[in-house]
């Protein structure tokens, strides 16, 4: 068996896993601490494993992971960048400001990377043979995304 194929699952997996949490923070789970700047407990580590398990898929790719794995990879970090924008942003605590709420991207921004992560996974589904022009740099976007997300306000 090829070794790549069981680290592309567990990739998928990770931001699957990861997308969730986004999720559950976005629908109100969790509370930000009384302070400015105290997020809820795991989520910096959430966020961490998910930009490495970006980039981890970046280098899959590279090294010529097969399908289906592939074009999944993309759509994954969708699922976790999408959620993360509408979570709380801990730098407005104790209030509950959103990341989407006047900051750094515009919603367009988010909608214009998670349409290039799904058309990335589309076209690497039916021709493999791009996932290096359409997964990766799709990756590459939704990572830079997930980042400044977090980190401007």
């Amino acid at each position: 068996m090829d070794a790549k194929l069981p680290a592309g699952w567990l990739v998928i997996g990770t931001l699957v896993v990861a997308a969730a949490y986004e999720l559950a923070l976005a629908l109100g789970a969790g509370s930000l601490g009384p302070q400015p700047g105290e997020d809820v407990p795991g989520a910096t580590a959430v966020r961490v494993v998910a930009a490495l398990a970006m980039f981890a898929g970046v280098g899959l790719v590279a090294a010529k992971l097969g399908p289906p794995a592939v074009a999944l990879l993309a759509p994954a970090a969708v699922l976790f960048v999408v959620p993360l924008y509408f979570t709380f942003d801990p730098y407005y605590a104790p209030t509950e400001r959103r990341y989407s709420d006047g900051g750094i991207f515009p919603l367009g921004w988010i909608v214009a990377v998670a349409v290039a992560g799904l058309v990335a996974g589309v076209l690497t589904a039916l021709f493999p043979r791009l996932a290096v022009w359409a997964t990766s740099p799709a990756l590459l976007a939704l990572a830079f995304t997930a980042f400044v997300v977090v980190g401007g306000h």
